[in-house]
């Protein structure tokens, strides 16, 4: 006796299509976006320690006062 099984590989590889489709679509709307893009703020935001090195907090910086407790009441 012949029994037919139905192969899934064809409907899925249909729906992978599918799915790569819609990510080709959205590429080419976020290239088109990129085009026209503008930084929020500075194109490196983060800072480097050779620009800010007087902007580092030193201990000198700092005045200290004696406080000793060696006084007696």
């Amino acid at each position: 006796q012949l029994e037919f099984i139905f192969d899934e590989v064809p409907g899925e590889a249909h729906e992978i299509e599918d799915i790569l489709a819609v990510a080709r679509k959205r590429d080419e709307e976020l290239a088109k976006a990129r085009e026209t893009a503008q930084y929020a703020g500075e194109a490196d935001p983060y800072k480097h320690p050779e620009e800010n090195k007087d902007d580092d907090f030193d201990d000198d910086d700092v005045e200290v006062e004696d406080w000793d407790d060696d006084e007696e009441a």
